[in-house]
Formats: structure tokens, C-alpha cells, sequence
């Protein structure tokens, strides 16, 4: 019963603080096209607690992640390509046989593995004409709307916030003051609006993990409530 309800009804039945209610709705919404008072809010609120609400950054930033990927890659005997987008997918009959590149080269290959999103993939790189009729129109219905916009900032020192303990300034820092600030947010995304007030999540990464540049102070806000278009 709980799961398929929304997490505004939760959090005033058992919750008076409008501070505490706001930063709770805020997990529930985050990363989603949904609204406090959204069905199934409170499964993702669920979700990302399930491992005792903790957050985790790998050491080094985000960056080192892809970096790992890349020298797995490389040590299997992989070549990776930068600023090489693809135009299209090649077809030989009724498969796949390799891409073309914007500057005009052609790769074959026996197997393509696209890392794209499903539309981009089958519409835009494959082509519809080249599908099922059927699978073209459940591809292009599927629900991919995004609202949230993340900025990552390089800094020349710790940032410092009015009211708030230096030592905290690494914490996971949140601006959704009440339940209905965070709906408000919200609305203006359903409606292809940027929000003028939107929910905001900022952390200082280098306060948090040893990063690679110590010469320089890493702050990265997330906002939701923000129309992607």
C-alpha cells in the first residue's frame, strides 16, 4: 500500500517539522519527473534508503570512474575514440554491420553495441524505417522527460555560507525547505518551465574525497525542479 502512494501523505501524517518534511520529499523526487505529491514518490524515497540513507562518492570524483572503465578497456586491447560522433548505423540487409562517423568514415564491425538511449538509438541512429512497426512506436512512447540540471564548479578555495559551520560546509547540503517548495518546483518542470525557485542539492566534493587537483575546490549543485530539454 505504502509503495504505490506518494510521499507527501506520508510525511505529514508522521512528520511536523516543515524543514524535516522538506528534505525527506526531496529524496523521493530527486532524479525523477515527479512532484511530492506524485504516485509511487515514496518508493524512490524507499529506494534511496535502502542502504541506511548513506551516499557514496568514489576516491578521486566520478571522473575516476570513467577512467578506470577506459584503462580496463585499453589493457583488453580496446581502441576509445574522442570527438568522433556518430552520424548512423550501417545496415547490411536485415543487421547492423558498423557506423559512419560525421567526418564521413566507416567502421564494420560484427557486433555494435550502442551506449545511447533507446530513441536516440533506434531513431535517430538506426532509423525507424528500419524497424518493426510496432517496436518503432513503443520505442518512441517510452517516458524519458528529465528535469534535472547538474553544474559542477572548479573554486579557488572552500566555499563558505551564511549561517553555516565551516565544518559542515562538506556535507550534503540541501535547499527544499518545506513539502511545498519542493511541489512548486516541480510544477513549473510539468509544465516545460525552468523553475525560479528550484530544489537544490550542493555538495563540496573536495572537502569529502581526496581528489587529483588540490589546487582547487570542487562544489557541484544539482537542481531539481528544472525542465531538460
Amino acid at each position: 500500500r505504502i509503495t504505490g502512494i506518494n510521499v507527501y501523505d506520508i510525511l505529514q501524517e508522521k512528520f511536523d517539522s516543515e524543514l524535516l518534511k522538506g528534505a525527506l520529499s526531496m529524496d523521493g523526487t530527486l532524479g525523477t519527473f515527479l512532484g511530492t505529491r506524485s504516485n509511487n514518490s515514496v518508493f524512490c524515497a524507499m529506494h534511496r534508503m535502502s542502504n541506511g540513507g548513506e551516499y557514496s562518492q568514489p576516491a578521486g570524483g566520478m571522473g575516476a570512474v570513467s577512467e578506470a572503465i577506459a584503462a580496463a578497456a585499453r589493457a583488453a586491447g580496446a581502441e576509445i575514440r574522442t570527438s568522433s560522433p556518430v552520424r548512423r548505423m550501417l545496415m547490411d540487409f536485415d543487421r547492423v554491420s558498423g557506423v559512419e562517423l560525421e567526418g564521413g568514415e566507416q567502421i564494420m564491425a560484427d557486433t555494435i553495441v550502442s551506449a545511447t538511449d533507446p530513441k536516440t538509438t533506434f531513431h535517430k541512429l538506426l532509423g525507424a524505417r528500419n524497424l518493426e512497426a510496432g517496436f518503432a512506436y513503443r520505442v518512441r512512447n517510452i517516458r524519458s522527460n528529465g528535469n534535472v540540471a547538474k553544474l559542477h564548479l572548479a573554486l579557488s578555495g572552500a566555499p563558505e555560507f551564511s549561517g553555516l559551520d565551516p565544518a559542515l560546509a562538506g556535507e550534503r547540503l540541501l535547499i527544499a525547505p518545506s513539502l511545498q517548495y519542493v511541489e512548486h518546483a516541480f510544477n513549473h518542470a510539468k509544465y516545460g518551465e525552468y523553475s525560479e525557485r528550484p530544489v537544490m542539492e550542493i555538495t563540496t566534493a573536495c572537502m569529502t574525497i581526496r581528489w587529483r587537483r588540490p589546487a582547487s575546490t570542487c562544489c557541484r549543485p544539482m537542481c531539481n525542479g528544472l525542465r531538460e530539454t
